[in-house]
């Protein structure tokens, strides 16, 4: 399987997007994942590495399945996902829903 990454510029400081993924409910409304034959893919996937307003890694199983990194502008931030996963337009999406969400208020598990 391969990897993509993606980075969008959103315009709310590190510390409230960095809430947002950081809030795990969040992701089911940006993420979703189409597979062969169009059945929708799932997967079980836990944190393994954070460090608050900076980075998120989770894994499935023993193998590393992604990342958000946030790299802070002041009052904006740079984040950039990677997905294992080859599956490019679902991580542009994820992140262009992302920055319309964000700047539109929403709050971290709304």
């Amino acid at each position: 399987m391969g990897a993509v990454a993606h980075y969008v510029e959103v315009n709310v400081p590190a510390a409230q997007a960095y809430r947002w993924w950081r809030g795990l409910t969040n992701l089911p409304s940006g993420w979703h994942v189409a597979g062969p034959l169009g059945r929708i893919v799932d997967w079980n996937a836990r944190i393994v590495e954070d460090v608050p307003n900076v980075l998120i890694v989770w894994a499935t199983g023993d193998e590393p399945a992604g990342s958000v990194r946030f790299d802070d502008h002041g009052s904006t931030t740079g984040v950039e996902v990677s997905l294992a996963s080859e599956a490019e337009d679902v991580v542009y999406g994820a992140l262009e829903a992302f920055k319309q969400t964000i700047e539109q208020g929403a709050t971290p598990g709304a």
